[in-house]
């Protein structure tokens, strides 16, 4: 394999379609002895981590890469990851000398960061959950991207938010409110979308590009029968209804096996507690059917990077899989001496779903009533 360290320049298009590149500081380097790229629509941010010898096509000393700058990650002419490099570890010894460099993307600043607002209650402003996320991320530098219709969600709520909370805790709230899937584009910025809204052109079939598999289908984890109660957490009254208020059962399994969902809120209990029910029964049955499996090529028939929260067919008989669509919950794009691959975790749409949650609101009626008049109400 030749590389070299290269300026990068605008009409310069790279045609090897597994050449990983980090881009930083107005370089391109590549040519890496081992490399490794995480993307998922569970995992927030994307990260990388590449590695450096006397075996790379180029001397580590020769890399000038700082901890802090800003990069970009991209596999042939394709991006996959904007955004800071976190660590660069350097080790030598008398036969070798190493450099490693780790980052990840943008929404770093979301998950590491504390949310400093002008006022402990957002929402109730008529605004649907881009609206109300986008200025979370943009005090970051960081944009929101929606994918399909997401209007049934409806308006956000007003609700309350807790010092300390990263950007990321409120997000993270609002969508599962809003039941959408947010995770970190290529581009560096958020994604909102539902589960499984495109598809890759050709998807992962025995005899043609699987390299290895692994499927379990478990029944430990799975229930007969879901009971929902619901506490109200409510910090001035005990509001809304208490009890048992739903039941749901999985007839797929053979036996009596229960389990109680407590369904802690203050407004929208029944409704949201079997909403939940529902959710946990279609979680546990799509992790009994989570599959791994590693391909031998970063892309698609059309040349599209596997991409998380596209719906792809799968088809291998040895493991009993025939002919499914599932989604791509997690890609990790790897290539060392052992050649290129792409690791991926599947599962069925069912099985991502958001799980539902209430924003929880504090009655400002009955903080107004309160000796102290209600201090801390949003204006």
């Amino acid at each position: 394999m030749t590389t070299t360290v290269m300026h990068v320049t605008a009409n310069r298009r790279h045609h090897d379609p597994n050449q990983l590149r980090l881009v930083v500081g107005g370089k391109s380097y590549a040519g890496w002895q081992e490399q490794r790229v995480s993307c998922g629509v569970e995992r927030m941010p994307r990260d990388f981590e590449v590695m450096a010898t006397d075996k790379s096509p180029f001397d580590p000393s020769s890399i000038t890469v700082e901890p802090g700058q800003e990069m970009r990650i991209l596999l042939g002419d394709d991006p996959v990851i904007t955004g800071y490099v976190d660590r660069v570890r350097l080790s030598v010894s008398g036969a070798s000398h190493q450099m490693t460099i780790s980052g990840r993307g943008q929404g770093q600043d979301l998950v590491d960061c504390s949310a400093i607002l002008p006022t402990m209650a957002i929402g109730g402003s008529g605004l649907q959950a881009d609206g109300i996320i986008r200025p979370l991320a943009q005090v970051f530098g960081i944009d929101v991207t929606v994918q399909g219709d997401i209007s049934a969600s409806g308006a956000v709520p007003q609700f309350n938010v807790n010092l300390g909370e990263t950007p990321w805790d409120i997000i993270d709230r609002i969508t599962r409110w809003a039941q959408l899937l947010c995770y970190e584009g290529a581009d560096g910025n958020l994604v909102l979308s539902r589960v499984g809204q495109q598809s890759m052109s050709s998807g992962v079939q025995e005899g043609v590009n699987l390299e290895q598999a692994d499927a379990t289908f478990s029944m430990d984890g799975r229930f007969s029968d879901y009971f929902a109660f619901v506490q109200s957490v409510d910090q001035f009254s005990q509001i809304g209804v208490q009890g048992d208020v739903g039941h749901v059962t999985d007839t797929t399994v053979p036996r009596y096996r229960p389990r109680a969902i407590i369904s802690e809120q203050t407004q929208n209990g029944q409704p949201i507690a079997m909403q939940r029910l529902n959710w946990e029964k279609a979680r546990r049955i799509g992790q009994s059917q989570a599959i791994e499996v590693t391909v031998d090529s970063w892309r698609d028939s059309a040349g599209k990077l596997w991409t998380p929260n596209y719906l792809l067919p799968v088809n291998i008989p040895s493991l009993k899989i025939i002919s499914q669509t599932l989604v791509i919950g997690e890609v990790e794009f790897s290539r060392g001496e052992d050649g290129t691959h792409a690791h991926m975790i599947l599962m069925p749409p069912a099985a991502y779903e958001p799980e539902p949650s209430v924003l929880q609101a504090i009655d400002w009626q009955v903080a107004a009533a309160l000796p102290s008049g209600g201090a801390g109400k949003p204006a």
